[in-house]
């Protein structure tokens, strides 16, 4: 019997039924949408191809539950114990998944190139049980695509951000509380509950929401998705980039800062030496300088995020 080809997934039937343009245009650093399958992402995995990659001793392996008053929990675990966990209720959560896999970076840099993101790509998987999934929450990638492979799974989530480009992962708290983030740039809101919206995936199905996003997730069946994010890469880190190129060559900007409190007025006056000479770098620096660095970390991103480097 001759062996069924698979065609590879392009960007264009990634975005299906839109067209990439439309999906660029209309949706993509704006706002959610569920782009139904079927796409032949069965084959990329099954659950026990998850069990394999949770046994890798490289694997970053996470498990999470929803105790029985509603509060989250998710713990990096010891790769032996994740069948363990697994069977007595909690989420198993692979990270840096296209590490492992070759289709998985291939998809990653199917979806990157295709779309002409600038920053790294981090990849992993899901694997849940009936019932089970994450409770309410945001996370700061700016862009998130949800493959799911196989099961169905229910997503709740919000209309529009609750902050546009989240700097941090934000987990909605019980009661009245307000969403805390550890980033001190930026308030959170409590979202309208009431407001939310929500999809039912099926496998095939590619669900794409922008950072910022509140969303859950509970399994209707046992169910397994991949979570392809791009990394933030916001152009404070442009300008550091630049900015160390001109500023490194000087000998003074390579040493460690004293802390001696017994020292402070000669630390005042090497502080005021210091930030002269980031003004005039900051005023001699070119758009030219600006533009080498973003190719400069064009190169550096298109290895992926993490360990990929």
């Amino acid at each position: 019997m001759n062996e069924v080809r698979r065609e590879p997934l392009t960007i264009e039937s990634i975005c299906s039924p839109l067209t990439v343009e439309e999906f660029v245009n209309e949706y993509m650093g704006k706002r959610p949408v569920l782009l139904k399958g079927p796409r032949p992402l069965q084959h990329l995995i099954d659950k026990e191809g998850v069990f394999r990659l949770c046994a890798n001793p490289k694997a970053d392996v996470f498990a999470g539950v929803i105790d029985p008053k509603g509060a989250f929990h998710q713990i990096l675990i010891k790769n032996d114990n994740a069948t363990h966990l697994y069977a007595t209720g909690w989420s198993l959560q692979v990270e840096e998944l296209h590490l492992f896999l070759p289709e998985f970076m291939e998809l990653s840099n199917t979806v990157r190139d295709g779309l002409g993101i600038y920053s790294s790509m981090e990849m992993g998987i899901m694997l849940s049980q009936p019932g089970k999934g994450y409770s309410l929450h945001y996370d700061p990638n700016p862009d998130t695509w949800i493959f799911q492979i196989f099961g169905r799974k229910k997503w709740t989530y919000s209309k529009k951000a609750a902050v546009h480009r989240p700097l941090a992962y934000s987990l909605l708290p019980r009661g009245d509380k307000k969403p805390s983030s550890s980033s001190p740039h930026y308030t959170i809101d409590r979202p309208d509950e009431s407001d939310l919206e929500t999809v039912i995936l099926e496998p095939g199905d590619v669900f794409y929401f922008v950072g910022g996003t509140w969303h859950a997730a509970e399994a209707i069946d046992e169910c397994c998705h991949v979570i392809l994010g791009s990394a933030n890469a916001p152009w404070t880190d442009v300008v550091y980039s630049a900015l160390t190129k001109r500023l490194l060559p000087n000998p003074e900007w390579r040493h460690i800062p004293e802390d001696n409190p017994a020292r402070h007025e000669h630390l005042d006056s090497v502080a005021k030496q210091r930030l002269a000479e980031l003004r005039k770098a900051v005023a001699e620096l070119t758009p030219e300088e600006l533009l080498a660095a973003v190719e400069l970390g064009r190169a550096e991103k298109r290895k992926g995020a993490y360990r990929q480097k």
